[in-house]
């Protein structure tokens, strides 16, 4: 069996007077400048439900990469400019975000 993969869920809200361009600029440096280089680092897709309300779907080789991850977060400038996208604490990156474990693929998930 393969190793389980960790997923993760960070579901966040557009803050006042962000434009969806905005947070594309900044989830496109996120991408170049921070989780590319990332050790475990497999993938993430960003996902929404309206213009508000969005989420960053996350792959990751383990939980440890994912922790690992996010404790760098707090001091990278491209993890900063995307965070103050959202409505949220931005003192606290890991607020809302939820990890799980992959236990079964079905079908063409791309993962």
């Amino acid at each position: 069996m393969a190793q389980a993969l960790t997923i993760e869920m960070a579901p966040f809200v557009l803050a006042d007077g962000v434009t969806v361009e905005t947070l594309l600029e900044a989830s496109e440096r996120l991408e170049r400048d921070f989780l590319s280089g990332a050790d475990g680092y497999i993938g993430r897709v960003l996902v929404k439900k309206d213009r508000e309300t969005w989420a960053d779907v996350v792959f990751w080789e383990s939980h440890e990469h994912a922790m690992r991850a996010m404790k760098a977060a707090s001091s990278s400038e491209a993890c900063s400019s995307y965070f103050k996208c959202m409505a949220a604490d931005h003192d606290d990156p890991g607020q809302g975000v939820m990890h799980f474990e992959s236990v079964k693929t079905y079908g063409s998930a791309p993962i």
